[in-house]
């Protein structure tokens, strides 16, 4: 049984669009699993912690037979071998890589892991891309759809198309 994970993509130091389509060669590769789409790519501007380079962000939508745990642990590995080191929360990172959504699953009772994403609705970084691949899709807790969502989000400024990551380089 594969599950549908929606993936979002983040980079914002060195070459940002390299470190998306890496990433999304390394999740094409795990065993089992299949992209079946991949957003535009957005420039964004950082949240949180506000002096760091622009966000180059994106959504993939991945169908894999991995449960949730294990998906988590092969995204860690990847942030990992791609160069990945935590330092400071919110800071600039080469990427970064979240579980939003994996169809109609619910997790909340894991620090470590909480699907739906905890902060996705608020951010428009994720909604933008998340809505353009799937519009329809239903948001498990709110029972919203995706694009209602986006729709509802304080504000999407800050949030401009940049291109798309074609073949993958």
């Amino acid at each position: 049984m594969h599950r549908d994970y929606m993936i979002s993509l983040g980079s914002n130091v060195g070459q940002r669009e390299d470190y998306l389509v890496q990433a999304v060669k390394h999740i094409a590769h795990m065993p089992k699993a299949c992209v079946r789409a991949i957003s535009s790519v957005y420039e964004t501007e950082p949240m949180e912690l506000l002096d760091q380079p622009q966000f180059l962000n994106a959504v993939v939508h991945v169908a894999s037979p991995e449960d949730p745990y294990a998906m988590l642990r092969s995204l860690l590995e990847i942030e990992q071998a791609m160069g990945r080191i935590r330092t400071v929360r919110y800071g600039p990172r080469v990427i970064d890589l979240d579980i939003l959504l994996c169809g109609k699953t619910v997790i909340a009772d894991l620090p470590e892991l909480m699907i739906p994403h905890e902060h996705m609705l608020k951010r428009a970084f994720v909604l933008v891309p998340l809505a353009e691949l799937a519009p329809e899709m239903v948001h498990p807790l709110t029972g919203k759809t995706i694009r209602a969502l986006c729709s509802a989000v304080a504000s999407r400024e800050g949030v401009r198309r940049f291109g798309s990551l074609g073949s993958w380089g």
